[in-house]
């Protein structure tokens, strides 16, 4: 639903500054943030297998920064790839498209730090349930072991 909003404030928006062809504008939203939506379960693997806990910061660091770069630029370029063979005839759009390539970019980057943070919240939150209901059944046992 979330993405479903983003799509909406996006055409929206490059309706207002960019008057072109409604539906390139809307078919441009929407495989944008499509292909962010499934690189989002790509960060996963990436938060995942870099738990603060353990990673140095400078290695969580350059690990979040190499990804969110890498996976921003190959997205923003795969859509323009895309989106330039779907609306080749479309002159004026590819030329707005290529204006806006560097706030996609800022975005993508946007993004991947939002859906990294989230990711971080749920794993914190996964552990911390974990640690009570373990507390919970030491709790338990150190009862049952004074009796």
């Amino acid at each position: 639903m979330a993405w479903l909003v983003m799509v909406g404030i996006q055409v929206a928006a490059t309706l207002y500054w960019f008057p072109a062809v409604w539906y390139a504008w809307l078919c441009d939203a929407l495989l944008m943030h499509l292909l962010f939506a499934l690189a989002g379960l790509g960060v996963w693997y990436v938060v995942r297998y870099n738990p603060p806990e353990i990673a140095r910061v400078w290695n969580l660091l350059v690990s979040h920064i190499v990804a969110a770069i890498v996976l921003s630029t190959a997205l923003v370029y795969g859509g323009q790839w895309a989106l330039s063979t779907l609306f080749a005839q479309k002159s004026s759009y590819l030329a707005h498209f290529s204006a806006l390539l560097p706030w996609r970019l800022v975005f993508g980057l946007f993004y991947y730090s939002l859906l990294a943070t989230v990711y971080y919240l749920l794993l914190y939150q996964s552990r911390f349930r974990e640690k009570t209901i373990r507390e919970g059944e030491l709790r338990a046992m150190v009862k049952e072991a004074e009796l």
